[in-house]
């Protein structure tokens, strides 16, 4: 085993077991008046919503840079190109 996929693999145990502990200490977590305290974190962090970031409105203006023009359809026949040099002749009717 490589030492990336090792790093990974420990990486990834590491994630599942922070996991793991932290919603065990949600679930446990109580405090005596059964009401939540404004002095525990992970109180606070529970009850707070993220606050959201107003987004820009910016004016958008669109502007021509270049122009595409499409090359003229060919013929079949200049496009068709004929492998002549074959590798070995088509195979022979051995039935008959």
């Amino acid at each position: 085993m490589d030492i990336m996929h090792r790093l990974a693999k420990q990486t990834a145990w590491l994630c599942l077991l922070l996991l793991l502990f932290t919603t065990a200490a949600v679930a446990v977590h109580h405090h005596a008046g059964g009401h939540d305290s404004p002095t525990c974190e992970l109180c606070l962090v529970a009850s707070s919503a993220p606050l959201a970031a107003p987004s820009p409105c910016l004016q958008q203006t669109f502007a021509a840079v270049t122009r595409v023009q499409s090359k003229p359809i060919e013929a079949a026949r200049q496009r068709l190109i004929c492998f002549a040099l074959t590798v070995r002749p088509p195979p022979e009717d051995r039935l008959a």
